[in-house]
């Protein structure tokens, strides 16, 4: 009986090793550098370098998706507090706004891709020690006075939608919340598969911004 209970424990945590392995390869790959590094080193000098070399009468649209979405509302913010140039338009799509995932209706979403344990683990990684207080990390904490032109598509199967959502209705005069019922996360990016709940309507509501 007792080795029969070590078999079935490895088994089980070769099962969980595996799983944990599965999903942290669906993360971006660089998901566990912290936000120090991501914006000093590569982020904060890219976004300086492009607006430096745009054309005054050009017109600059950022766009993001999931964790990037988060991370270009975080440069837009931070950059409206430098008095950069902003973005004519800024596009997010499925955005991760609070990695912290307090919010309770979080819980109420049944999510086919996202699980709600390995994205606080990412966003901790992330975060490092004292990034959970800085809008780098949750851009929820966030000046929201220079706020202009900002498209949110998120879907209702998401898990990042409510505080998506949450976001947009504190600044409605400022940010259109574009939500689509039953679409994934990213949804939009998912044109190619026929099964996807709205992503030809949603890639074409994108288009319909950046032309318009």
């Amino acid at each position: 009986m007792i080795i029969l209970f070590f078999a079935l424990l490895l088994i089980l945590l070769v099962i969980i090793y595996y799983e944990l392995k599965v999903a942290t390869f669906r993360l971006p790959r660089d998901v566990f550098r912290n936000y120090n590094f991501k914006q000093e080193k590569f982020m904060g000098p890219l976004y300086k370098e492009i607006t430096e070399k745009i054309e005054k009468d050009a017109e600059f649209i950022l766009m993001g998706d999931s964790a990037g979405a988060g991370l270009s509302l975080a440069l837009y913010q931070q950059n409206g507090e430098s008095n950069n140039r902003l973005p004519d338009k800024t596009i997010l799509i499925s955005p991760w706004f609070d990695v912290r995932m307090d919010n309770p209706d979080i819980d109420k979403i049944k999510d086919p891709i996202l699980k709600k344990p390995l994205l606080k683990l990412s966003g901790k990684k992330y975060a490092g020690e004292n990034g959970l207080k800085s809008y780098m990390v949750n851009p929820v904490l966030g000046p929201t006075d220079k706020l202009k032109n900002i498209y949110i598509l998120s879907g209702t199967r998401d898990m990042l939608n409510p505080d998506a959502k949450k976001f947009a209705i504190s600044n409605k005069e400022k940010v259109n919340f574009i939500e689509y019922k039953d679409g994934i996360h990213n949804f939009v990016l998912m044109k190619h598969k026929k099964k996807n709940v709205h992503a030809k309507e949603g890639y074409e509501k994108v288009a319909e911004i950046i032309l318009n």
